[in-house]
């Protein structure tokens, strides 16, 4: 009976753990942080596009002003999004509240990028009050599209502004429009 039992577990866990809609099958990985000149940070991690992988960050730093400003990504590559291993880089700019991926490509499979910035002047950045705002890609030529998510907005009381689950075509530059 204890065998049955332990069978029936171990199949149990062996089913689960292959069911890619968990959370769970990708285990987040260190990630290479070092804060660049001014308030920009600079982030970068191996990830091989068959397998998927997770790159997360959540720091913070005291601005010029002595205020502290938090910053929270979690980049999910799921597997098959693209071909190979690729030095994933991010510059995140809590000044414009924007952040640009390297190097520029397109996936088989969409990325999920959740982002916050805690502790930015958004009054400085135009907005002037709190609700939802779009999450945007933004073409060198000027041009913006916007990008599907499950949320995005700014809460001017918490200085936050924030987009869960974007759903990233391709690497670029990103933010958020009033």
């Amino acid at each position: 009976m204890k065998n049955t039992i332990l069978l029936l577990l171990l199949f149990g866990f062996t089913f689960l753990g292959c069911n890619e809609n968990l959370d769970n099958t990708i285990v987040p990985s260190k990630v290479n942080i070092e804060k660049e000149v001014g308030s920009n940070y600079y982030a970068s991690e191996l990830i091989d596009g068959e397998i998927g992988g997770w790159i997360i960050i959540n720091d913070y730093y005291i601005n010029a002003q002595g205020e502290p400003i938090t910053i929270y990504l979690r980049l999910r590559i799921l597997p098959g999004s693209y071909q190979g291993i690729q030095n994933i880089e991010m510059f995140l700019n809590p000044d414009d509240a924007s952040i640009q991926f390297y190097p520029e490509m397109t996936f088989s499979r969409e990325v999920r990028l959740d982002l916050w910035y805690i502790g930015i002047d958004l009054r400085a950045l135009g907005y002037t009050s709190s609700g939802d705002v779009d999450f945007v890609y933004f073409a060198d030529n000027g041009d913006i599209e916007i990008i599907v998510n499950n949320k995005s907005s700014v809460d001017l009381n918490k200085n936050k502004i924030q987009v869960h689950n974007a759903k990233l075509t391709h690497f670029s530059r990103y933010g958020w429009i009033r």
